[in-house]
């Protein structure tokens, strides 16, 4: 009921948008440009509606194509979807002025950017840059629960993700960093200090575990994701700062409300905007479930400083649909505007490593059980976080503003 309600306003939005553009507007050729541009304007409002849901910009058509890929590193997600809408507004341009010319340079450059994903490339130069420098063995846990639509004890989900995580060390010993996902036990984790030490016995010496559970403090619930030593200690943690509207949260505080729509307690935002350090002096941004799909100035305001991005997620309650799938090229294309490795972790789908270019160096795919390991390089390329929002807000903003009183002048 929500993805269908949702699915209404985001279709109202766009109505609304290009309706009202359609009647302040009176030339024909204004209309070509500003109408599709108006696609990237509503994907940018959906960063700020209802919490944010940034959901398949028009820039996720590219995601397959390496090389269309780098314009995002240079322009950002929604400054390629300008770029693609443009193109599309240049070719009813030329169908409506019946410019032949233009119709056909138009077909050629769709196919030609289309046809560009099937070349060979070479961009897997993270590991050549850094070949001499330190890495982090991460071991990455799939075990394929879906306990959000089939009801699965703790303790049963704790017994999977041992079995298959001494598996895993079993093939890869000298693992730095084990990974659950999201919701990795349904249960308050927090000063549950037998249960702790039991996971700290997976793993020895310095080796750390990082896996998602609920914690309670205060009467507050939190989304967190723990760092958990051989000793069973937790040493940091990360409470996932953007929630999701009635998923998450309920945007009141009548608990009486709260218990009309069955959701107990809601979750509370994490209150600091923190990183994790890793064994070998990594740095890590850490990312729950939804927040690597929104812009980086939305979550974590120094996410280009750190080594890489750490996503745990949790996409069971999508089922079999192209939820998963959908959840996984969004926020690859979040890394790539970045240039960050991504490091990606869920229970049943899509599990992957994916590095600054695009490219996927592991996956398992959805339905699957299985261990990913991969050696991440520090990087020696200092970064700089760029505000890609701001700047396409601004593009926008101009273009607009520029095409209504160019209308109204030569009217």
């Amino acid at each position: 009921m929500m993805v269908f309600l949702l699915s209404n306003v985001l279709a109202l939005l766009n109505v609304m948008v290009i309706g009202f553009l359609n009647k302040i507007i009176k030339k024909i050729n204004l209309k070509i440009i500003l109408i599709p541009l108006s696609l990237t304007l509503v994907a940018m409002m959906k960063e700020f509606l209802l919490g944010g849901f940034p959901w398949n910009p028009s820039s996720i058509i590219w995601v397959n194509n390496l090389y269309i890929l780098k314009i995002i590193q240079m322009m950002g997600i929604y400054g390629l979807g300008i770029i693609t809408h443009l193109t599309i507004a240049l070719a009813l341009y030329a169908m409506l002025n019946r410019n032949k010319i233009i119709i056909v340079l138009s077909i050629f450059l769709v196919c030609g950017t289309y046809g560009l994903q099937f070349l060979p490339i070479n961009i897997n130069d993270d590991k050549v840059l850094n070949e001499n420098s330190d890495f982090l063995s991460v071991l990455i846990i799939q075990p394929n629960i879906k306990d959000s639509l089939v009801n699965v004890s703790s303790i049963e989900k704790l017994e999977i993700y041992e079995k298959l995580t001494r598996k895993g060390l079993q093939n890869f010993p000298k693992s730095d960093l084990i990974i659950w996902p999201e919701g990795s036990l349904s249960m308050d984790l927090n000063n549950k200090k037998v249960l702790l030490k039991r996971i700290g016995n997976l793993i020895s010496g310095q080796q750390k575990i990082i896996l998602g559970a609920v914690a309670l403090e205060d009467m507050k619930l939190f989304n967190r994701m723990y760092l958990i030593g051989s000793n069973g200690n937790v040493e940091q943690y990360y409470d996932k700062r953007k929630l999701v509207l009635f998923g998450e949260y309920i945007p009141f505080k009548n608990s009486k409300i709260s218990k009309f729509l069955d959701r107990g307690l809601s979750f509370s935002k994490g209150e600091r905007d923190n990183n994790i350090n890793l064994p070998k002096n990594f740095n890590v941004s850490p990312m729950i479930c939804f927040e690597s799909i929104f812009d980086s100035s939305q979550i974590k305001s120094n996410l280009c400083k750190t080594d890489f991005i750490l996503q745990i997620s949790n996409d069971s309650w999508f089922g079999n649909y192209f939820g998963p799938s959908q959840h996984f090229k969004n926020s690859l294309l979040r890394s790539v505007e970045q240039k960050m490795i991504l490091v990606r972790s869920t229970p049943s789908g899509i599990s992957s490593i994916i590095n600054f270019n695009g490219e996927i160096m592991q996956k398992i795919d959805s339905n699957q059980s299985g261990f990913i390991n991969y050696n991440i390089f520090k990087s020696p390329i200092i970064k700089e976080c760029k505000p890609f929002l701001k700047i396409t807000i601004i593009l926008l903003l101009l273009i607009y503003i520029f095409g209504i009183a160019y209308d109204r002048i030569r009217k």
